[in-house]
């Protein structure tokens, strides 16, 4: 069965695992992990090399705001699903994060709430979603 590829970028390692323990609730199957990133640098080397289909963002990176490089990511794979995964929940950030490209946009305190339920849409989307794994 093939698997939704998701890239998580955060540089905190807690929220990385609370992303994955998000993954658990998925009804279509838990999406495959092809990488994990806590910087822009690393975050633009696993994109470019492991084309996921979908990456969760933050928006505070220690290098290069999340924004930004969602913004670069978008500019070089215009199909890549971009979900800003952010404890900044502010209208303003969630505006900043449709301008830049995003696809979703996900206040950390909903994390365990939304994610699966986003990931199972883009999932029936790419026909990923079938009876077997619901």
């Amino acid at each position: 069965m093939t698997r939704l590829k998701l890239l998580v970028i955060d540089d905190h390692v807690l929220a990385r695992n609370m992303i994955k323990t998000a993954l658990r609730f998925c009804r279509c199957g838990e999406p495959e992990i092809v990488g994990e990133a806590a910087d822009a640098a690393t975050a633009f080397e696993m994109a470019r090399e492991l084309t996921p289909d979908v990456i969760t963002m933050d928006i505070s990176l220690p290098d290069i705001n999340g924004l930004d490089v969602t913004r670069e990511l978008m500019k070089e794979n215009p199909a890549l699903q971009v979900v800003v995964v952010t404890m900044h929940g502010e209208r303003e950030y969630r505006l900043a994060a449709m301008e830049a490209g995003a696809a979703h946009f996900i206040d950390k305190m909903h994390l365990i709430d939304e994610l699966p339920s986003y990931l199972d849409q883009v999932a029936d989307e790419m026909e990923l979603c079938s009876a077997d794994n619901i």
